[in-house]
């Protein structure tokens, strides 16, 4: 229910990756960062397609390493009944003008050694909130910051795959078919079948306590030097694609051996996290574990990093008022060509434009 998408982030200028720290280390992009959140603390920002944002928490560590907060983001524009589970009956009929904020956990980690840092977004069930802050982050620190350029990028090449499965131990495999076999809808006696199938499983699974070889094809595959169907050839189960159930650093993670491009690094913090009376993550935990995967990722570099778990500065926003009319928010405009408000423009990292280490 809980996850963290993790984001690889760089700057570049004249066609080349820049630090993200200065060379005294007081300044850099985290820092700027830090004043970019604050300074649209508690903010209510209509966006497009109907919906709202608003940052309701920025922390850092303090080295500035470590920047992690909450953003709220919500959708309105239709009508809907609020049911209570305990009564089974409506306590609220949602207005067209009302959204729904939820929170959700972000984080940037930047070693003040590294080239690049890791930007972690949280993902709640099937909602996240990477549309409604990477575009507007690139924007304006681009403006703000005029010859470079920031890269967010998904932490998802095939080097990432073969450097997960090298640390990793198996816990389970799964023989993938998209199509019923043959010879098993035969078996069933039930002709048609084929049609309604989405897909068919031969698994492997450890014993309590053990865990699976390795197969020699897995990495020739992830590496292109393989197709999938080299890997083994079962009796009677063609299969399409083998998914792996990874444990890493006592994690489970699922990789895709076919498809290594379409691998998702979100981390499942589910279990790891305790579900506080809001029903969202208790904010020590999901901060914890998210400082701490960052930490993993970023070791991938090959120097070990460690990102200090102190709190030195934390600006939380007032609560919002109870009642707001969206009129007042968003003027005579149609709240669907809104556009969002412009921060106040921070100190350039570059002095003048000139590319030198941020």
């Amino acid at each position: 229910m809980f996850s963290l998408a993790p984001y690889r982030i760089s700057v570049s200028a004249d066609g080349a990756e820049k630090p993200l720290w200065s060379a005294d280390g007081t300044h850099g992009f985290a820092p700027w960062f830090f004043t970019y959140l604050k300074d649209q603390l508690g903010a209510l920002q209509p966006r497009p397609d109907k919906r709202l944002a608003r940052v309701a928490r920025v922390c850092a560590n303090a080295d500035g390493t470590f920047v992690f907060g909450r953003y709220q983001t919500g959708e309105y524009g239709f009508k809907s009944e609020l049911v209570d589970s305990n009564t089974n009956a409506v306590s609220h009929v949602r207005r067209v003008t009302e959204a729904e904020m939820i929170p959700f956990f972000y984080s940037l980690a930047i070693p003040k050694q590294g080239s690049w840092g890791v930007f972690t977004l949280q993902k709640f069930k099937n909602f996240g909130i990477h549309d409604f802050i990477v575009p507007n982050l690139i924007q304006d620190f681009e403006a703000d910051n005029k010859g470079c350029r920031l890269y967010i990028q998904r932490l998802v090449p095939e080097t990432l795959a073969s450097t997960l499965l090298d640390g990793a131990l198996v816990k389970g495999m799964r023989f993938v078919s998209y199509k019923l076999p043959a010879g098993i809808e035969d078996a069933l006696g039930s002709d048609g079948m084929t049609a309604h199938v989405r897909e068919v499983e031969f698994v492997i699974r450890a014993a309590k306590g053990r865990y699976l070889p390795k197969l020699d094809g897995f990495k020739d595959v992830i590496l292109g030097n393989k197709n999938i169907g080299q890997i083994a050839t079962l009796p009677n189960i063609p299969y399409d694609t083998i998914k792996l159930d990874l444990e890493v650093n006592g994690r489970r993670r699922t990789m895709d051996i076919g498809k290594p491009f379409k691998l998702s690094p979100n981390l499942d913090v589910t279990d790891e996290v305790t579900e506080g009376d809001d029903g969202h993550p208790v904010w020590e935990d999901i901060s914890t574990v998210a400082r701490d995967f960052s930490a993993d990722l970023l070791s991938a570099q090959g120097v070990t990093v460690t990102i200090s778990n102190d709190t030195a500065r934390d600006h939380i926003a007032e609560k919002m008022p109870d009642t707001i009319e969206l009129g007042t928010l968003l003027g005579p405009t149609d709240p669907a060509l809104a556009v969002p408000p412009k921060t106040s423009t921070h100190q350039a990292l570059l002095a003048n434009g000139a590319p030198g280490g941020i």
